[in-house]
């Protein structure tokens, strides 16, 4: 019995074994198949993956470019709206056009401060806007930013206002181009600038005015960004201010110095 099962056996396996390995060798190319998709799946999406890193690394590289620019343009706006105001200033105090009429001098030439001029602000805003542009005038810039800046502003493209001890300033649409590999940006913005007379040194004119008639009723007055001094004659008062800080006018440091006789 046992050699007849061996025989039948033995007469048998090729055929076993030749289906065995057909079906091994559909098993074996299966799997390679599962490798090679397995494999061009995490290639596809590395790539994708990629690509979208390298997208968000050149949108946030293009962003803090374009920051960084309009802080830039704000800085020196600032910077130039202050030049412009304190140049104003310094030109309204030695033309004494902050003094109403009408305008009576005493014999040595001193300027009466009785009342403040009427139309004060809007002159005062018309000088600011003409000095503002002419300062930019002075300047070329090499970085098209700036220059974008200084033609908007030549042209006009800005609206400023007096308010109290505030210069309040817009100036409009102004563009920032830049790029970064694939991604590009077209940025247009506004700047607006406010300029307190008091932190920058100064006091409005309305101050000034306040602190006259103080001295009128010869009460305890002050100017906290001023020196000042005063003489008395014949009932007259003759009222001398200095700023205490120097500013740059005009390409020197200088202290803002006026006069005016209170009756």
């Amino acid at each position: 019995m046992v050699n007849i099962k061996n025989k039948f056996f033995i007469s048998q396996s090729p055929r076993m074994l030749g289906l065995r390995d057909k079906r091994a060798n559909v098993w074996i190319n299966l799997l390679v198949l599962l490798v090679v998709i397995t494999c061009l799946a995490a290639l596809l999406s590395f790539v994708a993956s990629s690509g979208k890193i390298e997208s968000e690394v050149s949108n946030s590289v293009v962003l803090e470019q374009v920051n960084l620019k309009e802080n830039l343009v704000d800085f020196y706006a600032k910077e130039m709206v202050e030049e412009a105001l304190v140049k104003t200033y310094k030109e309204f105090v030695e033309e004494e056009e902050y003094v109403g009429e009408p305008v009576i001098y005493d014999g040595t030439g001193n300027v009466e401060f009785v009342v403040l001029r009427a139309d004060l602000k809007e002159r005062f805003k018309n000088k600011f806007d003409e000095n503002f542009k002419s300062e930019f005038s002075k300047y070329e810039f090499e970085e098209e930013y700036y220059q974008t800046l200084k033609n908007s502003v030549i042209n006009g493209n800005f609206e400023s206002s007096l308010d109290g001890n505030r210069l309040n300033l817009n100036i409009k649409n102004l563009e920032i181009k830049d790029s970064f590999v694939k991604v590009s940006v077209d940025y247009v913005f506004d700047s607006a600038i406010e300029l307190d007379f008091k932190k920058i040194g100064l006091h409005s004119f309305e101050d000034v005015y306040g602190f006259k008639e103080c001295v009128k009723k010869r009460e305890v007055c002050s100017l906290d960004n001023f020196d000042m001094q005063i003489f008395e004659k014949n009932g007259e008062k003759l009222v001398a201010l200095k700023s205490k800080r120097s500013f740059l006018i005009d390409g020197e440091f200088k202290k803002i110095e006026f006069k005016f006789v209170v009756k």
